[in-house]
């Protein structure tokens, strides 16, 4: 799976990533990009950044539906990423890096 492809499915769905936080400590968030699925009040001032514009970066932003709040992670500390459901469509340990 490729940044691309990630940033791809966050911005027409849910995703559930698992990654390692700056101070060592693991977080897992369910969310999205998708501005449908965003409450209003709650959206960045331009919606129409392309999914692959922050693929490039080192950190994305992410909607966390759960804390209905928006949070981040580096693409370099992602463990896991699953649909919403628990398929697992990428493992660090089974892949390798993301692209």
């Amino acid at each position: 799976m490729t940044r691309s492809e990630v940033k791809g499915q966050l911005w027409t769905g849910l995703l559930t990533i698992t990654f390692t936080k700056k101070d060592g400590t693991e977080r897992t968030i369910t969310g999205t990009q998708d501005p449908a699925r965003i409450p209003f009040h709650k959206l960045p001032i331009s919606v129409k950044e392309s999914p692959e514009s922050s693929a490039v970066g080192t950190s994305c932003p992410i909607f966390d539906v759960t804390l209905d709040e928006w949070r981040s992670f580096c693409w370099d500390s992602v463990k896991t990423i699953a649909s919403p459901m628990g398929q697992i469509w990428y493992d660090a340990q089974r892949d390798g890096g993301l692209k």
